[in-house]
């Protein structure tokens, strides 16, 4: 009877200890849901908005650039003396320099050379071509941090791809003209995006087995005409085309002038289907002078376009431990992302989480499910800390810690403290009175 008792006993205490264990860790599983709202302030932020352009010779010019709130640049080089020789290393230093120059200002650089300016101009063979573009190709790479995209650009006038004696049929754009597209996606770093002048060039390089996943468009007779000046076949068979097969890309341009198409409630629609990234600052001032003179939606309309060139990121709710129990290290985060920009970041630029507990800062890439991303790991120890969000660019991966001109872009969120990069969104601090649980709290700027 003895032994019944002690064994009823036991099994009493068995109950007790699973029933505990249960109610213990579904409270170390209970969840704190953060909702956020955006502000609505233009923010200059990387690969994204309006564009000077300037030349490869006029690195000076970048630190005006950054003064006046832009962070792109169109960087051209001229390529007619070189028609039967390679670029001269001189040339070629002057290219660098300015790169450097760019990273030195924050400013991230597209890129497009030619040879042919006169109609009666002459090009190079196809052989040399390639030369010039393995060399350039070159500098680039190890710039890959500073430089966004390269217009495929060195055939036709001004590098534009029409006028040339490699576009005068579809067989010489197949077996020729698309040469140069496969080339650039050789010798380029991957990080780097390449962009064509027509919808119809990234359809025939796609049917020729190239890689279009990297080949986005530049349109520089946005808004002009029917067919936007010979860029498109059938304007909104290629703008349907364009909101499908674009997305995730980078696409901009520039508009020749005021016309049906640039006013706002279209401008808006065609923007959205070309999810477009950049804008000429300048070309056209006649265009840019009638959206800064209109309203739409009680704001003035040209800094409604500007604002939303690119993305426009803010995080609508962040989903974490309500609490962080000294015997579950277990730390899950889900964060959903909103974006009002008429695209998607580049590729290359990558969410990670921050976890920083004042000494140093812990950077884990997260990767998107569905609608959010969300990431579960192991913490090393229970102490405070701060839970943050860096949106950065992935080219710059390759170094042991973040140098200061690696490319972070900013949240849109109201009232969020951010901090070299960093927008932080939630702390654990240490829960009163025991003091060895920490719990989730707000953080607010």
């Amino acid at each position: 009877m003895k032994k019944i008792k002690i064994s009823y006993f036991f099994t009493f205490l068995c109950f007790i200890l699973i029933v505990c264990t249960a109610y213990v860790y579904k409270k170390a599983d209970a969840k704190e849901c953060f909702f956020f709202t955006a502000h609505d302030r233009a923010i200059v932020n990387p690969a994204r908005g309006l564009y000077t352009q300037i030349q490869y010779t006029e690195a000076k010019r970048l630190a005006d650039i950054k003064e006046s709130g832009q962070s792109l640049a169109l960087v051209t080089m001229g390529l007619e003396d070189y028609i039967e020789q390679p670029i001269p290393e001189e040339e070629l230093n002057l290219f660098s320099d300015l790169l450097k120059e760019a990273r030195k200002q924050g400013i991230m650089v597209m890129f497009r050379a030619a040879y042919l300016f006169e109609t009666d101009g002459a090009e190079p063979e196809l052989e040399m071509i390639e030369q010039h573009i393995g060399q350039l190709s070159g500098v680039m790479n190890e710039y890959k941090d500073t430089v966004l995209l390269v217009q495929a650009g060195m055939i036709g006038l001004w590098g534009e791809w029409h006028g040339s004696k490699y576009l005068e049929d579809e067989n010489a754009v197949r077996k020729e003209a698309l040469q140069v597209v496969g080339w650039w996606l050789e010798y380029l770093d991957e990080n780097i995006e390449l962009n064509v002048r027509r919808p119809v060039f990234i359809r025939m390089a796609e049917e020729e087995q190239y890689d279009v996943k990297r080949i986005g468009l530049h349109n520089d007779a946005l808004l002009a005409t029917d067919s936007d000046m010979g860029t498109y076949y059938e304007r909104e068979k290629e703008l349907t085309w364009a909101e499908q097969s674009l997305k995730g890309k980078i696409s901009g341009g520039e508009m020749p002038y005021v016309s049906e198409y640039t006013e706002i409630p279209n401008v808006l629609k065609e923007f959205g289907q070309l999810h477009l990234t950049y804008l000429n600052a300048y070309y056209n001032t006649d265009v840019l002078k009638v959206w800064k003179e209109q309203e739409y939606e009680s704001e003035n309309a040209f800094s409604y376009i500007e604002k939303r060139l690119g993305y426009r990121y803010y995080a609508e709710q962040i989903i974490v431990n309500e609490c962080l129990y000294p015997y579950t290290k277990m730390f899950n985060i889900k964060v959903k992302l909103k974006n009002e920009g008429f695209s998607d970041a580049a590729s290359r630029f990558h969410v990670y989480l921050v976890l920083d507990n004042g000494k140093e800062k812990h950077f884990i890439r997260m990767e998107k499910e569905g609608e959010n991303y969300e990431t579960a790991l192991k913490l090393e120890k229970s102490e405070p800390f701060s839970v943050g969000l860096c949106l950065m660019d992935g080219a710059a991966e390759y170094y042991d810690s973040l140098p200061e001109f690696v490319h972070t872009i900013e949240l849109a969120n109201e009232a969020i403290p951010g901090k070299e990069g960093v927008s932080y969104f939630v702390r654990y601090v240490y829960e009163e009175p025991n003091g060895n649980v920490c719990k989730a709290e707000r953080i607010v700027d």
